[in-house]
């Protein structure tokens, strides 16, 4: 077998890279730097992965920046050497941190992930007994607060088109929940105070921190990667 490094740079930074590009669907500029010893490598281990992105693009969202360390993972390297493409065959923990900005937010609007997840958010957040019923919304502008953030947009609904303003403080209440108060919708010219939420990440994300300055917010913490099955 090739030394660690050799292989490394030849084989395997060049698929990790692949494999990473195909998940996202736009980076400006990845950088990866893999850390491991032959014995790990014939085992499909990799010690650990470091890696940067600049103006990444995932599922529609974008950053401007994140920086992430993986380690312990294992990989189908028998099938690499066969010619497969790089696999996880585990879930992986990853650490890092990520700054999304304002532009950020704003030019993520038209992502159906994003909108999804805002439109089951709002959801849950107005109460039933508040009696309020939105309609579509097409959100537009964003604005970042210390500890508060804002989404103006537009909805139409039975009363025809209405602005809309969510307001919201936010910080993390535990590291997988966002605490979302104080909490004001406004539809047209009426303003509705709404009570404090929390929203729930999932198993998957441990925050440790989350930063929110009127120029970006930064999040720090831990995802678990996993696996998708294998291609039949």
């Amino acid at each position: 077998m090739l030394p660690a490094s050799d292989w490394v740079s030849g084989v395997l930074a060049p698929a990790v890279g692949l494999w990473l590009r195909s998940q996202l669907d736009h980076v400006d500029h990845l950088q990866i730097q893999i850390t491991s010893k032959n014995q790990q490598l014939l085992r499909g281990k990799i010690s650990q992965v470091d890696l940067k992105a600049d103006q990444a693009v995932y599922q529609g969202i974008h950053l401007s920046h994140g920086e992430m360390t993986a380690t312990n993972i294992e990989i189908n390297v028998g099938e690499m050497l066969k010619g497969k493409p790089f696999r996880l065959l585990a879930p992986v923990p990853v650490i890092g941190s990520v700054a999304l900005t304002v532009g950020d937010l704003q030019a993520s609007f038209g992502s159906k992930l994003l909108a999804q997840g805002l439109e089951e958010a709002i959801a849950q957040i107005i109460p039933p007994a508040s009696g309020l019923q939105l309609g579509s919304i097409r959100w537009e502008t964003a604005n970042f607060q210390p500890d508060a953030i804002e989404l103006q947009g537009q909805m139409a609904d039975v009363h025809g088109q209405r602005g809309i303003t969510l307001h919201s403080g936010l910080a993390m209440a535990t590291p997988q929940t966002l605490r979302l108060a104080p909490l004001q919708l406004t539809l047209g010219a009426t303003a509705h105070a709404l009570p404090a939420f929390k929203l729930d990440l999932g198993p998957d994300i441990q925050l440790t921190l989350l930063d929110l300055t009127p120029n970006a917010i930064r999040l720090e913490g831990c995802l678990t990667i996993i696996p998708e099955p294998p291609s039949p």
